[in-house]
């Protein structure tokens, strides 16, 4: 989400941001962060599995997690990665503001692309794959709402979002994604956004399209299930009816989208990172998530 600027930087330096990133990443924490950590940790409760859901099976803790998306991931990464290290994991950073986890020009609804949109097309799967290389990550987290627009695909296919060939191809790309992202052997976790408060100023296409792109995450992951999962952020962020701007006192997304205060972003991370070690196997959406949502092709 947002404009990406850093697009052409983050893709420019591959090669030679490497070992900053890599220095950057390992933040070394205190003891307090540490017992925050176990105390957060001891809060996760088998009632919070969503509905229909079941936990996915046990898997050893990851020495190494990279961390996947657009401008939402890019604004928790910061405090993802501290509240990572105090549970004793590493976690790289593979996040680019406006860029999909997923491949295609992304386009307004005109079909027009965005500026940086073929730089993301271009650089973001190569990106991805020399660096599940590099860090051989057992636990891959895919943060990302980008994938809820129009893209031009490799064979000069306008994949409308929304419409029944359009979700057809965009799945397809999500499984290329997901392909790419376990190809080391890696758990894949991807994380379900929760919709903006009602108040939020954000009303970017994507923000609008989140619950069908969320129900076409869980059938993917009910259809690879024993690979790929998911973990629900309404489950830290709203209630039973919304979500709202406030929540423990705190504003986790002032803009309505992004996690970028570091306070309410470094209580989103401690809470989350217990999330992610212990998702969930969604149960089948059966709504037909790669039908039309409005009118077909």
């Amino acid at each position: 989400m947002g404009v990406a600027l850093v697009v052409v930087t983050a893709l420019a330096l591959l090669a030679g941001g490497i070992s900053s990133r890599r220095a950057v990443t390992r933040v070394a924490t205190s003891a307090h962060s540490q017992q925050k950590a176990a105390s957060v940790r001891a809060e996760v409760r088998p009632e919070l599995v969503p509905e229909g859901a079941r936990p996915a099976p046990a898997a050893p803790k990851p020495e190494r997690m990279l961390l996947v998306g657009d401008s939402v991931a890019f604004s928790l990464k910061d405090q993802l990665t501290i509240a990572a290290w105090a549970n004793g994991i590493a976690l790289y950073n593979v996040s680019v503001s406006g860029c999909s986890v997923i491949g295609g020009i992304t386009t307004d609804t005109a079909g027009k692309p965005f500026p940086w949109s073929e730089g993301c097309a271009s650089g973001i799967p190569k990106y991805q794959e020399q660096m599940v290389a590099m860090f051989q990550p057992q636990l891959v987290v895919w943060l990302s709402a980008w994938e809820s627009v129009d893209r031009i695909l490799d064979d000069g296919t306008w994949a409308r979002f929304g419409t029944f060939e359009g979700n057809q191809r965009i799945m397809a790309e999500i499984d290329k994604a997901a392909q790419r992202l376990t190809a080391g052997g890696a758990r894949l976790v991807i994380v379900a956004l929760a919709p903006p408060p009602p108040d939020a100023p954000d009303k970017h296409e994507a923000a609008v399209n989140l619950p069908l792109l969320n129900t076409m995450l869980r059938q993917y992951a009910h259809d690879h299930s024993d690979k790929v999962f998911i973990v629900e952020m309404a489950e830290l962020l709203c209630g039973t009816d919304t979500c709202p701007s406030t929540v423990d006192g705190l504003v986790p997304r002032p803009d309505g989208v992004h996690l970028d205060d570091t306070s309410s972003g470094r209580w989103v991370a401690d809470h989350l990172i217990p999330m992610l070690l212990a998702p969930v196997i969604p149960a089948d959406p059966d709504t037909h998530a790669t039908r039309a949502a409005t009118t077909p092709d």
